[in-house]
């Protein structure tokens, strides 16, 4: 499969969720291009910002130039797999904060302990409903909103001193 570089912008969640005041950006890493699209334009259905790679080599690089706020990962990527992905992210200062959910085809309770173990905040397995989908999103924007708010207050602060 080829890698997809696609931006997307302007992404909403599903329609029981509040929209975010602020669009997250999420980075949407699967070799799979048609499952890349389908949550992309989910999240833009929600109000959020998408980003997609196709690899583990893209995905990480566009972790670490675009900082998004949530990143959802295939555990089985051509080039790595997501549990390395994920090490790699947690090693880096830049991105060691950011939100990893895993959404793959390996669903054996080893394989999600091993996911939950490294740090992923949440594990879907795949085939999986866009509800699943946007429930686990809906949960890390619970988590980081509070994060994300006081931060951008702290900014507002120092740049009108």
């Amino acid at each position: 499969m080829k890698t997809n570089h696609a931006l997307y912008s302007n992404l909403p969640l599903s329609s029981d969720s509040t929209p975010p005041t602020e669009p997250f950006k999420i980075l949407v890493i699967d070799d799979n291009e048609d499952l890349c699209r389908t949550v992309c334009i989910l999240l833009r259905y929600g109000g959020h910002c998408a980003l997609a790679a196709g690899d583990g080599a893209s995905g990480l690089a566009l972790a670490r130039a675009q900082e998004p706020d949530i990143i959802i990962c295939d555990v089985g990527l051509p080039d790595t797999d997501g549990y390395k992905l994920l090490a790699e992210l947690r090693e880096d200062p830049q991105t060691h904060h950011i939100p990893v959910i895993f959404l793959t085809g390996h669903g054996e309770r080893q394989e999600m302990r091993r996911g939950m173990a490294l740090g992923a905040a949440e594990y879907l397995t795949k085939p999986c409903t866009l509800d699943e989908i946007n429930a686990a999103v809906a949960a890390c924007v619970r988590r980081i909103k509070p994060f994300k708010e006081r931060f951008h207050s702290l900014t507002q602060l120092r740049c009108s001193a």
